[in-house]
């Protein structure tokens, strides 16, 4: 289900928060995610300064774009065949959303609220939809 203008400026707001308070949103990101599934660690062979560059990169342009998401699709199309070359699963889709809700929640602490959560959660599944559609598709 696409998101309302409601959820879309949610997402926006509440990520311009989390760069106010200078976290290091894509360290929390991994944070949560090497904690929640220390088993995919070794898929991430550059050093963490890279890929959370590329994390930070990824997340700021789908927070600028939500306005405009068919524009983010074609790079979400490649990253979801890159990932497919990882060896990343679509079960593990799952794990990325918890870790991706448990960073906004840990840097937004008292910000936080259940509709900013199910704005990102909801513009999370979008976001995998594109690549999982993509990594199927490289697949056949």
């Amino acid at each position: 289900m696409p998101l309302t203008d409601e959820q879309k400026q949610l997402i926006q707001k509440s990520f311009a928060e989390i760069n106010r308070q200078n976290s290091n949103f894509a360290s929390h990101f991994y944070d949560c995610l090497f904690a929640m599934a220390p088993l995919i660690r070794p898929m991430f062979q550059s050093e963490r300064p890279v890929f959370e560059y590329h994390f930070n990169e990824l997340i700021t342009t789908a927070v600028a774009k939500v306005h405009q998401f068919n524009e983010v699709k074609p790079k979400l199309e490649e990253l979801g065949r890159k990932h497919l070359d990882y060896g990343v699963t679509i079960s593990q889709f799952e794990v990325v959303r918890a870790a991706l809700l448990l960073s906004i929640q840990d840097c937004l602490r008292d910000a936080s609220s259940p509709a900013i959560e199910q704005a990102w959660s909801s513009y999370y599944d979008e976001i995998a939809k594109v690549m999982i559609a993509a990594m199927q598709e490289a697949a056949s």
